[in-house]
């Protein structure tokens, strides 16, 4: 290790222990305050500066000065989205004063919308995302006081900057990501994969096949992409060997990133990740925190001077997140910007009403920073008047793990005489078992509440997805 090396760990690790105190000692009403100042500041740039979003305005009839304030921002300043964004201008009129001469990163979305949408980076930003997630890797992992090895499972080229851990890319090869687990593992302290969760179940599993004892090798685990289950977080953690009071076996958690906005636009939190646990546990608090939803949403901290979120109700009733990025030097801002994603903003202080309600003050967090609950895309079948999700679905499949172990978490599901039929992709040379499709009614049925239909498609016969690339998210409907 040289000394350029062993001194910018030096510096992470006391820059994440100022980090926390920070975090800890935060003033919430003031913090939302800057918040809602930085927000302004980044629409009258915007409005100034960036030749798309000026024309749009102009285009709305929105007058900037008219913008004084956060509530008139909120009443005046229109909603953009993927469309009127990026389909409909070329790059440099999104950036401001027109320059893309400096840009040294270009980051694209999945496309699963059938649009691509784009975000940019200069040498600067790069360093400052580079730092932040270094700074994250060490508050939650450790990752400047040990050796890691982070192995990176995403999908289509998404880069994970960070310096302090070894960083190796596989992508979504499944035996590359056992090929370095097991040739590596061994001289680091621990090992991190970053990916999203069919993926990671793939990996886990194909593991076990091949006879490895996944304790043995101090795996963590960072996911998000589509929502993730909470039962999976348990599924995988029997498979990981991981303790819950004991981090140094492994952890998982969430993050949940937007390629245009930010790699990370919340973190989960140690209050997060134990609320979330809870309220899988105990419908009760599920209820007090989250209302009347039928399943768990992901659940993240945010920092609101760097992204300012809100939640407006959309034409179909729910609340969809729209995001402002705040930071003056991000070279392509987006304001108020529709990411689709049926969602919740919650402040700090309404958690804490919730957990006081319910008599859970045991669960009160520390970190005084508000909350963001997201629930995905929000589409669903109809059965009978009752309204399920894929995401229901996801819930349950990971609540047996032995029927889990048997399919590859691929299904489509639709509504067919009243009931609801979910047809399974079985992993491939996995016969079909006596009660396999009782077991996964079974687990369903805690969480749909509706009749259920149940099949069993060999892999090859699943002809929707017959090779699985996971490239792509998963389509359920």
């Amino acid at each position: 290790m040289t000394a350029m090396t062993t001194l910018r760990r030096l510096y992470y690790r006391c820059t994440a222990r100022l980090a926390w105190r920070r975090l800890h000692s935060l003033k919430y009403e003031q913090v939302m305050r800057q918040a809602d100042r930085a927000a302004l500041r980044a629409f009258h740039r915007a409005a100034k500066r960036v030749p798309a979003y000026r024309n749009f305005l102009a285009e709305g009839g929105v007058d900037p000065a008219r913008v004084t304030d956060i509530e008139a921002f909120r009443r005046l300043v229109p909603l953009t989205d993927k469309s009127s964004v990026f389909t409909a201008n070329g790059l440099p009129s999104l950036c401001v004063d027109g320059r893309v001469d400096d840009i040294a990163c270009i980051y694209t979305s999945s496309g699963y919308s059938g649009e691509f949408s784009f975000g940019v980076e200069t040498v600067s930003d790069m360093r400052r995302g580079q730092q932040a997630l270094d700074l994250l890797l060490e508050m939650y992992l450790g990752v400047a006081s040990k050796a890691t090895l982070l192995v990176n499972a995403l999908p289509m080229g998404v880069r994970v900057p960070a310096r302090l851990p070894i960083v190796l890319d596989t992508g979504t090869r499944s035996d590359a990501v056992l090929a370095v687990v097991r040739k590596l593992a061994r001289v680091v302290r621990q090992v991190i994969i970053v990916a999203e969760h069919p993926f990671l179940k793939k990996v886990l599993e194909d593991g076990l096949g091949a006879g490895m004892n996944w304790p043995d090798y101090r795996v963590s685990l960072v996911t998000g992409g589509a929502l993730v289950p909470e039962a999976f977080r348990a599924y995988a953690g029997g498979i990981l060997g991981h303790d819950p009071d004991d981090q140094a076996t492994g952890r998982a958690f969430l993050n949940f990133g937007v390629s245009e906005l930010a790699l990370t636009v919340g973190i989960e939190t140690d209050a997060c990740c134990r609320l979330r646990s809870h309220a899988w546990r105990e419908p009760g608090l599920r209820q007090a925190l989250f209302g009347n939803v039928p399943f768990l949403p992901t659940f993240i901290q945010y920092f609101p001077d760097f992204l300012c979120l809100e939640t407006p109700e959309s034409d179909d009733g729910k609340t969809r997140l729209a995001v402002t990025t705040a930071d003056a030097r991000r070279r392509l801002p987006l304001i108020r910007y529709g990411t689709g994603d049926w969602a919740k903003v919650l402040p700090y202080s309404e958690v804490c009403a919730a957990l006081h309600a319910c008599g859970r003050t045991d669960l009160l967090p520390n970190i005084r920073l508000p909350f963001l609950a997201l629930w995905g895309r929000g589409r669903s079948v109809s059965v009978d008047g009752c309204d399920v999700f894929p995401e229901q679905i996801n819930e349950g499949i990971y609540t047996d793990a032995l029927a889990a172990s048997a399919v590859t978490g691929q299904f489509r599901m639709g509504a067919e005489g009243g009931e609801l039929h979910v047809a399974f992709q079985m992993k491939p040379g996995v016969v079909s078992q006596p009660d396999l499709a009782d077991r996964l009614r079974t687990a369903l049925g805690q969480w749909t509440g509706v009749p259920l239909c149940v099949e069993l498609i060999p892999y090859n016969g699943f002809t929707e997805a017959l090779e699985l690339s996971y490239q792509r998210k998963f389509r359920y409907l």
